[in-house]
């Protein structure tokens, strides 16, 4: 794998972002849980332009290294994606996010107002990221 790493940052400093992709595709068939090959794709995939084909990827991983490893992906991983997987729809997606953000630091003694429209946007939100449909 350290070949596979090694070609990948050679091809980089040319700009070959296809050929990146090709050998780490292929790598992955051999180590698929190497998740510096994942992060090396990704990387390839950002600057090739094919931003979906990245967040796609990102997704599958997430879900792969959780259900078959039980772990989260790196937090170098998750920083990458995080912003392209925020600005693909301007509705965060990232789970780690958003959990992050319900923390509150401290107990608040208000009720939250959420009208019905902004009620439709979560549900909307949350039900095209997962397959289960939120019931309100």
């Amino acid at each position: 794998m350290e070949c596979v790493k090694g070609i990948s940052e050679l091809y980089a400093t040319s700009g070959e972002y296809d050929e990146i992709i090709a050998v780490c595709e292929k790598a992955m068939t051999v180590d698929t849980f190497d998740e510096t090959l994942h992060e090396l794709l990704l990387r390839a995939y950002l600057k090739a332009g094919r931003r979906q084909k990245a967040i796609s990827h990102y997704e599958y991983i997430s879900e792969l290294f959780y259900e078959k490893l039980g772990i989260k992906l790196s937090e170098n991983v998750r920083i990458l994606m995080r912003n392209e997987i925020k600005t693909e729809s301007g509705i965060e997606k990232d789970l780690d996010v958003i959990k992050d953000d319900l923390k509150e630091s401290q107990l608040i003694d208000t009720a939250y107002y959420c009208d019905y429209e902004m009620i439709k946007l979560m549900d909307s939100a949350l039900s095209s990221g997962t397959e289960e449909k939120v019931e309100w």
